[in-house]
């Protein structure tokens, strides 16, 4: 695990860490650029280490929180990794054309997840869509847009914005790469819409 990544995304996150709070194993986990199992990883911990806190304010001893990034990725994709009577489970929202990854005007990815009925309707009117369009509508609507203004219209109107940290060399700057950037606060509230390079083989293929 590179120990560093954590500790900023940790702190642009706001959190500073705890010493009964323990993330170990290692990202990549998935096969994308971002630090998908590092980010998930301090959401889990940050959700472990309060739901501890109350605990103890109720009299218990709930002990130290350990993540690891390994099991914290594979929560983001649960669906692959489950399976019931023995079936594989489908892909949560596998129909909904809302949640999905989609080229902008400028060749750059945006994975929209409007997941939620409320979610949907706010990125249908932004896009000026119908609810119910389908996926080669929400394309061409998408492929009209530069990824920095759509991202931060999404991030508008979805009331989602947070912090960004760099996911490059430690020391580098994320300053104008926008597109190097991923926010901590995917993970707890809701996944963020934000560009993606899609990867060789489509993980809900």
């Amino acid at each position: 695990m590179d120990a560093s990544r954590v500790q900023a995304i940790a702190e642009a996150g706001g959190w500073s860490g705890d010493e009964r709070i323990e993330i170990t194993a290692v990202d990549p986990v998935l096969p994308t650029p971002r630090p998908v199992g590092d980010v998930a990883a301090v959401a889990l911990a940050r959700a472990g280490g309060a739901a501890a806190r109350l605990a103890e304010r109720a009299g218990g001893d709930p002990g130290p929180t350990r993540v690891t990034v390994a099991d914290a990725a594979a929560a983001t994709v649960g669906f692959a990794v489950m399976s019931v009577d023995g079936e594989t489970m489908a892909r949560t929202n596998a129909d909904n054309a809302w949640v999905g990854r989609y080229r902008c005007a400028d060749g750059r990815w945006i994975h929209l997840h409007g997941g939620f009925p409320p979610l949907a309707d706010r990125l249908a009117e932004l896009l000026g869509l119908p609810v119910d369009a389908d996926g080669s509508g929400i394309s061409a609507a998408v492929s009209t847009w530069n990824s920095d203004v759509l991202e931060d219209a999404v991030a508008d109107v979805l009331h989602v914005r947070g912090p960004n940290v760099p996911i490059g060399p430690a020391g580098s700057s994320s300053r104008g790469r926008r597109a190097d950037c991923v926010s901590t606060r995917s993970a707890t509230t809701r996944r963020r819409c934000c560009r993606v390079r899609p990867p060789t083989t489509r993980p809900d293929s």
